[in-house]
């Protein structure tokens, strides 16, 4: 399933980012103690493995650099179109 998972990621990218994985596990029951619970361990040991090779490839703190900066100017940005929507309505 992590492979269908990271599959779909690079299908459609527009995914990424947007919490799918915390959808994901906030749908596993944590406390199973049955064997289904190798699902869900080996799900998320195969997305550690991917992790490691991408993490492995770049300096993840700029990487982290670029995703805040970019956050930051969006944000400025919806801050000022707000303040511009407000100021065109008071006149």
């Amino acid at each position: 399933m992590a492979a269908h998972f990271l599959q779909q990621l690079k299908d459609d990218p527009d995914n990424v980012g947007s919490g799918v994985l915390g959808h994901i596990a906030g749908d596993i029951d944590f406390q199973d103690k049955t064997a289904t619970k190798g699902y869900w361990v080996g799900f998320f040991s195969h997305l550690e493995r991917h992790l490691y090779i991408s993490a492995k490839r770049c300096d993840v703190f700029a990487d982290l650099a670029m995703v805040q900066a970019d956050f930051d100017a969006r944000a400025r940005f919806r801050t000022q179109q707000e303040k511009a929507e407000v100021t065109s309505c008071n006149h």
